[in-house]
Parts: C-alpha cells; structure tokens; sequence
C-alpha cells in the first residue's frame, strides 16, 4: 500500500502553525526549500537571516519571507577568497554564536515577545540565536564523533568490518612510520583530527602514494597534542549511507555515491554525489544493515537523534567505512522530490519532539523515492570569481547536463546536474563529473589539474 507524505505535514503542523519563524542559513538561497515548506505548514511571518550573504540560487520573494546578511547589502561575512568552505562553515557558526547589532536589532524587532520558532540549517552548533532556542543544532557529545581520529573505535564496539589504520602524533616521523606499517601499495590517507573543528567535503583527507609525498601532508595540522590517522588508500566507489535515528528505530536507506576526484599530487577533490550507481544487492543490504548497527550504538551512547551517515569506499572486498558524519549528508537533496518535510522531520526529531513519526513507513516511502528517482550531479565553491551563469546546457557523453554559476563566499559555486532520463542507471557519476569538471576548467580558466574518478572495482559477491 502506498505511503501518504501528507501524514509528515500533519505531525508538523501544530508546531509551526499561527507562528513567526526565524530560519537561519548559511546563504539565503538555500533556506528557500525551508521558507517554502514553513509556509504550507503555515507560519505566519518568516525572517531569514545569513551570515554567509545571498548565494547561489532564487532568493525568497517578499511574501514568502523577508531576509538579512551579516554583512549586510547581501554580502558574504569577508573575503572569502584565501579560506575554504568548511573554514567558512566554521565562521558561519561563530557568527551565529555572537551576531552584529544590525542582525540583533532585526531579531528583536520582528520578534519583540521572543515567541518565534527558530530552525537552523543541518550544519548548525549554536543552542540559541539573540537568546531564542534553536529547535535543533549539533550537539557537543555529537559533534566529537565527527573527529575522524576516533570513529574507528566506533567501528569496533559495533562489529564493523574495517581497514586497519593507526593514530599517530602529528609529526614528519610518527607519519612516515606508519605509513610502512600500514601501506597495502596503493600509498596511505591521512585524515587530520578536529583540533580545528570538525572537517567534510575532503578538507581533511590527504593521499600520500609514496613516503616521497608526506613532506608536506602536514602542512597545517602540525602542533602540541595533535593527532592525525593514517590508513590504508581504499580502491574502489566512495559513497556513504543515510541513517535515521528515532526514539524506537533506526531508518536505514541506500548507497549513495561520493563524487570523490583525484588530483594527480593525491589532493582529494570532493565534488558532489549521485543516486544513478548501484553496488551489487548483497552489498547495498550490508551497507543498510551497518547503518541500523551504527544509529542504535548513537542512541545508547550519546542519545543521539535524527540523521547520520556513514562513508567509505566499496573495496574489491566490499564496503569499508572510513568515517562517520552526525548530521544528514548531502544525499538527503534527492529526496525533496519524496514529498515530506525531511529537513524538518530531522530538526523535530533532535528537538525531541513527540508525534506519530512512523518510522517503518517513512523508510519506505524515502526508499522508494531514491530508487525511482535518481539524480545526481557535480558542485562545488571554488576561490575565483566568474561571471554568472544560469541554467546552460549542454551535452557531455552522451548525458544532458545542465549547469550554472554564482557567487560563493569562497568566491564562485558551480554546479551542474546531470540528467536522469539520459543518464543510464547503475553506472557511477564520477567519470561525468571529471569530464565537467575539465570542460569548465578551460572555459573559465579554473587552472585545474587533470581530474580523475575512481573505478568500480567491486565484482558481484
């Protein structure tokens, strides 16, 4: 029987409805999908407000919500050309922890009671905004298990199959020494621990094929008590699965793909994710199985709630996961189209709010969604400034790929999506992804290295 969506909307109606909302994002573009989905659960009044400027995309138009920037006239908090989008994560963040006066006295004027229900984006670690709770944020027990240094310990108390890796001082010696312990021939990853803050989206991961290329694999994550991980370099399809903790189950949902490229100095060059890939069934099924595992160890131990993934590459061997992320990853995106509030969902579900959530069915109806619905595509902040591009389109292998170009508080995001109704189902989206990735490096003079995906080397068990 079929799953009705509208049952989610019903659960979150009494939440938002007759209310003024306040919605933080990092850019006011992407709070559109949010904007939207407060209204039909019928928010009164909504104010947005950004510390990362504008961005990319349709802004919320004056009768959905009004909106401000940290920086006001729409700018982004600096320059953001010298600095990496997790650093401006991080910025983001801290702003959000202590806002200018103008965003104070917006607060305080569209709000003057301190009645308004205030949702955060996924990426969010402050409790409050001006003193006004947020429905959810990160949690700090929740946000020390994004520290990729300790996450294997994580792997073992759940029975998780993994590589062997060691954790070793952040030092030129304590590295090179592990590398010979732990080299299979394909060379070691070196992911930094979260002295910095948590890192994402390859920030924190260096390849080293060679003891030769450690020289500068430390380069800014040296220091008194830092640590780093060193592992074997994994072959095969990076891609990571979703899970959903509920007070009384765990959803699991299927492989997404990690649009996860390769720079000839073994730089990793984190673009994207798709749907199209498929791994053998058997796989897909232990993948699922492994996240059901992983979200009931988060509940018991850190009461934990609402959306995690965990990533890892499909080795000849099968999966091996390589870290685990507490917060929806990008693959949540493909499900917009399923018909429920997830984002939504997710921020009740940390909040602790009681409803009939129907976990069963949600995972079903979400499952479904990603299986008849494949999507994909490549994107990315990079630090020049282009001009703008709007849907263009054009057609790269054999596939439709529409693209587009805007600002960024790192300079310009460029993304593209791919086509499903061209793009056959089942092969990885990395090979695409390169290809795009070197068209636009000519066209807009990007200076990219030559780009690589990684191949499918998994055989049906």
């Amino acid at each position: 029987m079929a799953v009705d969506p509208e049952h989610w909307w019903t659960q979150l109606r009494p939440l938002v409805v007759g209310r003024r909302v306040i919605v933080k994002h990092d850019v006011v573009a992407g709070s559109l999908p949010a904007v939207l989905d407060l209204r039909r659960l019928g928010a009164t009044e909504i104010l947005v407000v950004a510390p990362n400027g504008t961005g990319s995309g349709p802004l919320p138009i004056a009768d959905q919500a009004a909106w401000c920037t940290f920086a006001g006239d729409g700018d982004a908090l600096d320059d953001g050309a010298h600095r990496d989008f997790v650093a401006s994560i991080h910025a983001n963040n801290a702003a959000t922890r202590s806002p200018p006066p103008h965003i104070v006295e917006r607060i305080e004027r569209f709000d003057p009671d301190r009645s308004a229900l205030v949702i955060g984006d996924f990426l969010n670690d402050a409790p409050h905004l001006c003193g006004r709770p947020f429905l959810a944020h990160r949690r700090p027990e929740w946000l020390a298990l994004d520290d990729k240094t300790v996450v294997d310990e994580l792997w073992d108390r759940c029975g998780i199959e993994r590589a062997p890796s060691v954790i070793v001082d952040s030092t030129p010696g304590a590295v090179r020494e592990a590398f010979s312990d732990v080299d299979l021939g394909d060379g070691v990853v070196v992911n930094a621990d979260a002295s910095d803050g948590w890192t994402g989206g390859g920030s924190g991961v260096r390849w080293a094929r060679t003891i030769g290329d450690l020289d500068g694999v430390l380069d800014g994550w040296s220091g008194p008590g830092r640590h780093v991980r060193v592992m074997p370099f994994l072959e095969g399809i990076p891609c990571s699965v979703h899970g959903i903790v509920f007070d009384d189950a765990v959803v699991a949902l299927r492989p997404v793909e990690m649009i996860t490229l390769r720079q000839p100095s073994g730089a990793i060059f984190y673009a994207g994710c798709a749907t199209f890939w498929d791994p053998p069934d058997a796989d897909r099924e232990e993948m699922r199985s492994l996240a059901r595992r992983v979200g009931a160890h988060l509940r018991a131990e850190v009461d934990y709630r609402g959306a995690f993934t965990v990533d890892g590459v499909m080795t000849r061997d099968g999966f091996r996961p390589t870290e685990l992320n507490p917060r929806n990853g990008a693959g949540t995106r493909f499900l917009r189209n399923s018909g429920v509030p997830l984002q939504l969902v997710l921020d009740a579900l940390i909040a602790g709010v009681e409803a009939d959530w129907r976990p069963h069915d949600l995972e079903r109806l979400l499952l479904q969604c990603f299986d008849d619905q494949r999507g994909g595509g490549t994107w990315r902040p990079v630090p020049v400034t282009c001009a703008p591009v709007e849907d263009e389109r054009v057609t790269i292998d054999g596939v439709e790929v529409t693209y587009s170009i805007g600002p960024s508080p790192v300079g310009s995001f460029f993304r593209a999506t791919f086509d499903a109704s061209t793009f056959p189902v089942g092969r990885p989206a990395g090979p695409l992804a390169a290809a795009v990735w070197a068209e636009w490096s000519v066209r807009h003079d990007l200076g990219l290295p030559p780009l690589a995906a990684a191949p499918d080397v998994r055989a049906s068990p």
